[in-house]
């Protein structure tokens, strides 16, 4: 798969048009709110999850009137959040195979992805207001976190008896699939501005230190909301 998309990627950039009037190449930082959808990480048909900051810096390469290829780096934070009682047999069940009931930490991330445009300003036509687009790609985040295992849990009756919280500082390294999709300001200028959503789905269920499985999707997954600032490179109007 990874020499597949890898290859796919170089033919795309063969195709690099040199002469564009509306060129798309550009830096742009974004930030917004975050979630994570992970085994320990909330209640989520009750809405109950952490909403935490994300950043990110990427850059843009036209490579045809339609295609993009962006490479993207960023942050963001995570928290469990501990909605997880310790008098719950779940939690034990965690325990007692070493994975945590909360944690929380930082994931630092990196992709590179193919955009298409829907209706970019192309030479020759009349320019449109507004540009949608969407991308899929290939990642990596390693994530950084503090977090904690509940042991030797023993309960009665929904009432806890014993057990201790074992806290540890631990990291994990995962390949994830970006997907991205937004809209973006047509200005004819040097500066357009755009709203993002990002989803990033692992490619396993370790990310927040915890791999059995209770949710319904099995991969963890982070959500990103953002708007963006974008800075274009040698734009000719």
């Amino acid at each position: 798969m990874m020499r597949t998309f890898i290859s796919i990627l170089i033919l795309l950039c063969t195709l690099k048009i040199s002469n564009a009037q509306y060129i798309r190449d550009h830096i742009s930082i974004g930030i917004g709110p975050s979630m994570l959808y992970g085994d320990n990480a909330g209640e989520y048909t009750a809405f109950k999850f952490k909403i935490l900051p994300s950043a990110t810096l990427a850059y843009n390469n036209q490579i045809a009137d339609i295609l993009d290829l962006r490479a993207t780096f960023g942050i963001q934070m995570l928290n469990s959040g501990g909605y997880d009682p310790l008098n719950t047999g779940r939690v034990v069940r965690w325990g007692d195979n070493d994975q945590a009931f909360d944690f929380k930490g930082n994931a630092y991330f990196g992709d590179i992805m193919s955009v298409v445009n829907f209706n970019p300003n192309i030479p020759g036509r009349a320019g449109e207001i507004a540009n949608f687009y969407a991308g899929l790609g290939l990642g990596v985040m390693h994530v950084n976190r503090d977090q904690e295992v509940f042991k030797n849990g023993r309960i009665e009756n929904e009432i806890l008896l014993e057990g201790e919280i074992i806290k540890s500082k631990q990291s994990t390294t995962l390949a994830y699939l970006p997907f991205r999709v937004g809209v973006s300001t047509n200005l004819e200028s040097d500066w357009d501005y755009s709203f993002d959503f990002s989803l990033f789905t692992a490619l396993n269920s370790d990310l927040d230190g915890n791999n059995m499985k209770t949710k319904r999707i099995k991969p963890d997954m982070m959500g990103q909301f953002q708007i963006v600032i974008k800075r274009y490179f040698g734009r000719s109007w």
